[in-house]
């Protein structure tokens, strides 16, 4: 146990043991779980699982502070840069994935108001429905007159439509494989329960898609891996992309996380991973302390991102930093006004815009991805685009 984490309360504590007895459970019948199961069973675990069971996970009283709710200069940007491709739509739609708090939303749909350019409907897909009332609250307190053009999901739409699909900080979210590499063999690493706790265990045969997945890397980085080298992969990273261009009849898509090309992820000084728990704003790296009561994430390969939007009809329109982008999206005279609105919160809206943009904050550690499908014009991405990169 980490002796540096808070102790969890009564009822929380009591959530995360019924997920970790769940989990035996499933070990001593069927044997050590894949991480990709005991990731996806922590978090998504209906009733349990982080991401559904209630607990607080934004914000000051949270475990993280997303850019949205740092400040609504992040929302303003995603606004400016999607209103154009919704002007192309003859019903457009907006929908986010994993809209957390709800913040964000209420930012953008008062940002594309303010701009003339709201969507026919704004779709929230969220798993939670704890998370989904929350959202209502919300936009109810900040934004009422817009609720009618919400709808919430919890499941891909059926029929699709035109507009715009994105998510901020999602894909980091999704479960992941995490191998080994041993004598220039793959090891998949799994989930067992010794000497009453929760441990790493090397599995006897590793998921033949994690091990497609390896030889989709660069054979020139595998070859320079030390021995113990561990990191992560998401094979199902091209399934997922395809079945949300499905729904896609023309639009955009819009993707803002943590991470980097693959050549920075899978270096050879990157030896143990980009696996991440964060727990009261405290980030280390045991994803089997307090389970159901911490996030794990791990940061997402946008190279791999952008091979399978290439397996999904989708066009890469751009790669680039989130400062970068917040910048091409008028930041600075986003800025400006909230100055001029609230002089007396000047100062802090200047460090909140800073965290955004600053290259050791959030400005070059988070990336942009920008994809298209039959736009017939989108906007002017060459001055800041890194596609190159990837």
């Amino acid at each position: 146990m980490n002796a540096t984490l808070a102790q969890p309360g009564g009822d929380a504590i009591g959530v995360s043991q019924q997920l970790i007895d769940l989990i035996i459970e499933r070990i001593q019948a069927s044997g050590p779980l894949s991480f990709y199961d005991y990731m996806h069973t922590v978090l998504y675990e209906p009733q349990l699982g982080y991401y559904v069971n209630g607990c607080r996970k934004f914000g000051a009283e949270g475990d993280y502070i997303t850019a949205a709710e740092l400040s609504a200069l992040f929302g303003c940007c995603i606004a400016r840069h999607i209103q154009g491709v919704l002007a192309q739509c003859q019903q457009p739609v907006v929908m986010e994935l994993g809209a957390g708090s709800g913040i964000l939303a209420s930012q953008i749909l008062l940002a594309l108001e303010a701009q003339q350019a709201l969507p026919h409907t704004y779709y929230i897909l969220d798993v939670s429905g704890e998370l989904q009332q929350r959202q209502r609250d919300l936009l109810a307190q900040r934004c009422e007159h817009l609720l009618e053009r919400v709808t919430w999901l919890k499941h891909l739409p059926d029929t699709p439509f035109e507009g715009v699909i994105f998510g901020n900080e999602v894909i980091d979210a999704m479960p992941v494989h995490r191998f080994g590499w041993h004598e220039n063999q793959l090891i998949e690493m799994g989930v067992d329960y010794h000497h009453d706790r929760l441990v790493w265990h090397a599995l006897e045969q590793p998921d033949e898609d994690v091990r497609q997945a390896l030889l989709d890397i660069d054979p020139q980085l595998r070859s320079q891996w030390p021995q113990g080298y561990r990191s992560e992969v998401r094979p199902q990273m091209r399934a997922w992309l395809r079945s949300l261009s499905a729904c896609l009849h023309k639009g955009m898509m819009l993707w803002i996380d943590y991470g980097h090309n693959q050549a920075d992820y899978y270096h050879a000084q990157h030896s143990d991973g980009t696996l991440m728990c964060y727990y009261r704003h405290h980030g280390h790296s045991d994803p089997f302390v307090y389970p159901g009561l911490q996030d794990i994430t791990a940061h997402v390969d946008f190279t791999q991102l952008a091979v399978a939007a290439q397996h999904a009809d989708l066009a890469l329109l751009c790669y680039t930093t989130q400062a970068q982008f917040l910048l091409a999206a008028d930041l600075e005279r986003f800025y400006q006004a909230a100055v001029a609105q609230q002089p007396d919160q000047a100062a802090a809206t200047a460090l909140h815009m800073r965290r955004l943009i600053m290259p050791d904050q959030m400005g070059e550690r988070f990336k942009v991805m920008v994809l298209g499908k039959q736009l017939e014009c989108v906007a002017a991405y060459a001055a800041f685009d890194q596609r190159y990169r990837l």
